[in-house]
C-alpha cells in the first residue's frame, strides 16, 4: 500500500488500512486475490476474497462468473484509503 501523505504526523501509530468494496477493481491488477466467499445479490455480487493473510471484500457490479478457489487480479483505488487509528478505531 502506497504511504499517506500525512506519514510524518503517523511516526510510531499502528494504523489500519480501509477501503470500500466498491472501491476496489477486478481485472489485470497488481494484487492478486483468492475467492473464498461469492454472494450475489440481484444487480451486484459481492465477493470476499483472501490477499495473503487478509479478508478483501469486494463488490462487482458486472455480472462475473467466479467460485471459491478462483484466483483474480484486483487493483484497489489507492486515492480512496481511509486510514484508522488501530487502537482506538478512529479515522486519522
Amino acid at each position: 500500500m502506497p504511504e499517506p501523505e500525512n506519514r510524518h504526523e503517523l511516526v510510531g501509530k499502528s494504523v489500519v488500512y480501509g477501503l470500500r468494496p466498491e472501491d476496489v477493481s477486478i481485472g489485470a491488477g497488481p494484487v492478486l486475490a483468492t475467492v473464498r466467499i461469492v454472494e450475489p445479490t440481484g444487480p451486484e455480487t459481492l465477493l470476499i476474497t483472501k490477499v495473503g493473510s487478509l479478508d478483501v471484500v469486494m463488490l462487482s457490479r458486472d455480472r462475473i462468473r467466479v467460485q471459491p478457489g478462483d484466483q483474480l487480479r484486483i487493483t484497489p483505488a489507492f486515492d480512496r484509503i481511509h486510514l484508522f487509528d488501530k487502537s482506538s478505531g478512529t479515522r486519522l
